[in-house]
């Protein structure tokens, strides 16, 4: 990310906000995590901000369900169950479909309150 930006400035490029796509999570589908490769982004976002850039976080407009049955679900999912953010059928049961990869994912309600608050 730091190459890149510098590449852009020297080419004199304007740059006022800079994306960190799925990449920087811990896992593929695992939202508001952070990965090992990217421990130093919150100094990183500190520098942009301080030379008036944004750093802009790319989420997944869903939450992946447990991928393996061995597999704990993570904070966000199982905080949008305790609240009740998810989409639901019309049989009241959450919504599950397909993310980006194979594995069910969840989706929040956005026309529910509490979900759009909490996203």
């Amino acid at each position: 990310m730091r190459a890149a930006k510098e590449r852009t400035t020297r080419a004199g490029v304007p740059l006022d906000s800079q994306c960190a796509d799925i990449d920087v999570m811990r896992d593929p589908g695992r939202d508001f995590t952070l990965s090992d490769r990217f421990r130093a982004l919150p100094k990183y976002a500190a520098e942009l901000r301080a030379q008036g850039i944004r750093l802009i976080p790319l989420l997944d407009p869903f939450i992946y369900e447990r991928m393996f049955p061995w597999e704990g679900r993570d904070l966000a999912e199982r905080t949008g169950d305790r609240a009740d953010v998810w989409a639901k059928t019309p049989a009241g049961k959450d919504a599950t479909g397909g993310g980006w990869f194979l594995y069910n994912a969840k989706f929040p309600d956005y026309t529910n309150p509490v979900a759009k608050v909490r996203w």
